[in-house]
């Protein structure tokens, strides 16, 4: 898990791009409870600030399913960004993607939501 470092009083915000010819559905989660679900390919998030998600983990998972039978080439041409930006920062994430049966794959982020002093950044 990587952790991203977000200067302290700064206010967070999520953004997420999704490119795929598949049904989708994502959940955004701050430990492991469930702060926003989409089934858009595009949508952003207000996590809030730093102060109050220092040491959280944050992740995006999203499930695609394919009918038809292509799967591989759908999954293969899938892109999945997850963008974290702040008054000072703008951080980019792609999933990883694991398929899961003939018809259905999901992509996944991780993310350690960590403040730190302005100059330790």
């Amino acid at each position: 898990m990587e952790t991203l470092k977000i200067k302290t009083g700064e206010t967070v915000k999520l953004t997420v791009k999704i490119s795929s010819d598949a049904n989708v559905g994502s959940n955004v989660h701050l430990d492991d409870v469930v702060v926003k679900k989409s089934i858009t390919n595009n949508f952003n998030v207000e996590l809030g600030t730093i102060d109050d998600l220092d040491g959280k983990s944050l992740s995006v998972v999203s499930n695609f399913f394919v009918s038809g039978g292509l799967i591989d080439a759908v999954m293969e041409t899938t892109i999945v960004e997850c963008i974290i930006s702040t008054e000072t920062i703008t951080e980019s994430f792609v999933a990883e993607k694991v398929k899961i049966n003939p018809m259905l794959f999901m992509s996944y982020v991780v993310l350690k939501l960590e403040k730190t002093e302005d100059d330790e950044n």
